[in-house]
């Protein structure tokens, strides 16, 4: 447990949170922005407003000059999300600045394992069991204010087991079932949940994922930021591997074959910005916190990220032969074959750009933009490679005394000095990461952001004209 200094965070004083920007007047250069806006500031202030008017200007004292005299917004013109968030942003504790580290961020890590051998007539049997259990705890992780706590979760377990037989006194065989499970839960919200978008004064906000609780609105400004986390992320990576090695001493050759087949399952689970997210960054009136009292964002995104299922596997054969040639040298040469197949979602939610390609599976793609199932695409999107070859070769070389010139000096006596050279072609599957990259994206999930700043209340129309841009959730991917 540790205390975590938040730094200096420059935040709005008392006097600003009651509208009176009187102290960073110089910044409010902005002018009424279109006019649907005007008339709804002249409604909510009880005087006219008109598009292209400066919101403040140096020495005006009167609504005829400027909309906001003296650089006062009266709170008639506060939005109702403004009244219900101003709650949430502390006041400056150190001049203009707020800081603090009277929060902690909390670990706990929990490992433990357990091992296992017998000598039965199957062969030597070993198991092998390994738990690490964390849980931390981050005071900031839904802003870099108090209040939106978030929670990274994670667990990672191990089993092996294994069989070791021999056959006679040169050969023996090695069995290996290996499986690893990891879950990861971060960006989790912890503080500011359990607070309707309704009464914080939205309208029109469907959050597409109902699993996931409604909190306080996440809205960022030029210097700090409040809300619950909105980038929580959850994966399971499941690992299944097994293996077996034959080996087999003949003469002066040392014989190994062997194989094996792996199949990986990570799932990703990205909720991003599922209730929605507003920046506020001094767009309409030149201050971002005038913004947002006045309710006007730079921006809202909200998103859908369909949960990914992502797969792949590789398997391989070999066989190889260590030679010692004699005392002195031993060759080592063998050859492997190995296929890694690219990642693919079990769902199909990928896509590929072919240039001059329109697909068939979603007509209404841009032509390029294709999907597993159109022709020409497999599931793994790009093909399996099935002539990966590496061949090997090695070898260990001690040479004998050169007696007691410099060369004898250098390599000493018999068996004091190794020469050795290896040579070895290697295949990599591609990163799995690639693949979550595309999350979002239509036509699985969809990512919503205003093509212009929107209103706060109702973040689906137009700051300026009063356009509605529509009601965009919930949506409902061809999964």
């Amino acid at each position: 447990m540790q205390g975590v200094d938040t730094g200096l965070i420059a935040l709005p004083s008392a006097v600003d949170r009651d509208g009176n920007l009187a102290d960073v007047a110089s910044q409010l250069t902005g002018t009424v922005n279109g006019a649907f806006w005007a008339n709804d500031l002249s409604q909510r202030l009880g005087y006219t407003v008109t598009a292209g008017e400066p919101y403040y200007t140096s020495g005006c004292t009167s609504t005829a000059e400027c909309v906001f005299p003296d650089a006062v917004i009266p709170q008639s013109a506060f939005t109702d999300p403004t009244k219900a968030l101003k709650q949430y942003i502390p006041l400056p504790n150190l001049g203009t600045y707020y800081t603090t580290s009277a929060y902690k961020r909390t670990l706990r890590d929990d490992k433990g394992s357990v091992r296992l051998d017998a000598n039965t007539h199957l062969g030597m049997l070993s198991g092998y069991y390994f738990l690490d259990d964390n849980a931390l705890v981050s005071p900031y992780g839904g802003g870099n204010v108090p209040g939106f706590a978030a929670t990274n979760n994670g667990r990672a377990q191990i089993i092996n087991l294994g069989l070791t037989k021999s056959f006679g006194g040169n050969s023996v065989n090695e069995l290996r079932l290996h499986y690893m499970r990891n879950m990861m839960a971060t960006g989790n919200p912890l503080g500011g949940v359990g607070v309707s978008l309704a009464s914080q004064g939205f309208t029109g906000i469907v959050p597409n994922d109902t699993r996931l609780p409604q909190g306080v609105m996440s809205v960022g400004f030029n210097d700090f930021s409040i809300g619950e986390s909105v980038w929580p992320l959850f994966v399971w990576d499941n690992t299944y591997h097994v293996l077996d090695n034959f080996s087999k001493v003949r003469g002066t050759h040392t014989l190994k074959f062997g194989g094996d087949f792996s199949y990986d399952q990570v799932t990703f689970d990205f909720p991003a910005a599922n209730n929605g997210t507003f920046g506020f960054y001094g767009g309409e009136t030149g201050n971002d916190f005038a913004d947002f009292l006045i309710g006007a964002p730079s921006g809202y995104s909200q998103g859908l990220v369909p949960t990914m299922y992502t797969r792949a596997r590789t398997y391989a054969l070999y066989g190889q032969d260590s030679w010692r040639v004699d005392r002195n040298l031993t060759l080592n040469y063998g050859l492997r074959w190995e296929v890694g197949t690219p990642w693919w979602e079990a769902h199909n939610q990928q896509r590929a750009v072919v240039y001059g390609l329109q697909s068939k599976v979603f007509p209404g793609a841009p032509t390029g933009l294709v999907v597993p199932g159109d022709p020409g695409i497999p599931s793994t999107l790009s093909p399996t490679r099935y002539n990966n070859l590496a061949p090997r070769l090695g070898l260990a070389y001690s040479p004998a005394s050169a007696g007691r010139g410099l060369l004898g000096k250098l390599w000493g006596g018999p068996g004091e000095t190794s020469i050795r050279a290896a040579f070895g072609v290697y295949f990599t599957s591609f990163a799995e990461r690639s693949n979550s990259n595309q999350a979002g994206n239509a036509p699985d999930g969809y990512w919503w952001s205003s093509p212009v700043p929107p209103l706060f209340a109702t973040p689906f129309i137009d700051h300026a004209s009063g356009h509605d841009e529509g009601q965009r959730f919930p949506v409902s991917p061809p999964l």
